[in-house]
């Protein structure tokens, strides 16, 4: 028969389970989580870039009340974290969660990076391994862009909302690909060199890297209907 445990042993000490990144993450019904495009690499057409995601982390052995959960993030091999911010969970009960964190970071290289959770006053942590490779800048062929042009008003593009970081106005870029197309009031093209600088507050804004998102996306859906075509 197994000894009871003494008191001095029955402290209570959590540990992480399993974790993943992923585009998005909600709660649903119950205890369930909806979990969107979960990934461990990052494509960028420029570097740097920053990017926006979810975190959803298992807890198990949580105690009941406050317990605080440090994150960071690193190049794998490197000891030089760069923090990302603290959070604090507040179970009714003991016993096992699972928790939602956003993540938003700037990354200045290329290569292999770990998100680091901690517990802030108990041993243990998980890490979360993320890539981020960069891609070719997207360029399209003559074929490519007598195709748009021919379409007319039904040339693809793409749309994207642009807060600028200075003043917080907000700007809409559009990549489109047919020069004879006149783009409402209020929306820009993307200017050659992926440079703006803020009409409001002459902020400079480097988008290049939002812009091979969109470029890459319209090659793709260029690629589809030209196969469609008969």
């Amino acid at each position: 028969m197994a000894k009871p445990k003494s008191k001095k042993n029955n402290k209570i000490t959590p540990f992480f389970g399993s974790g993943v990144l992923a585009d998005s993450s909600r709660r649903g019904d119950g205890r369930k989580i909806d979990v969107l495009g979960v990934f461990t690499i990052i494509y960028a057409w420029s570097i740097p870039c920053t990017r926006s995601f979810n975190a959803v982390l298992t807890i198990f052995n949580l105690p009941k009340g406050k317990t605080s959960i440090t994150i960071s993030i690193s190049k794998k091999g490197s000891q030089k974290l760069r923090p990302l911010g603290l959070l604090n969970v507040f179970p009714e009960e003991s016993g096992d969660i699972i928790v939602l964190y956003a993540v938003k970071n700037k990354f200045e290289e290329e290569g292999f990076h770990e998100v680091t959770f901690s517990f802030r006053d108990y041993p243990g942590d998980i890490k979360l391994p993320l890539e981020v490779e960069k891609r070719e800048w997207p360029e399209f062929t003559k074929a490519e862009l007598d195709f748009v042009k021919q379409l007319g008003d039904a040339s693809p593009s793409f749309r994207v909302n642009i807060h600028c970081l200075g003043c917080k106005h907000v700007y809409i870029f559009e990549e489109q690909l047919n020069p004879d197309i006149l783009l409402k009031g209020g929306i820009y093209r993307f200017p050659e060199n992926s440079i703006f600088i803020c009409k409001e507050c002459k902020k400079e804004m480097d988008l290049k890297d939002i812009r091979g998102q969109l470029r890459s996306s319209l090659k793709d859906t260029i690629a589809q209907r030209m196969g469609k075509k008969p």
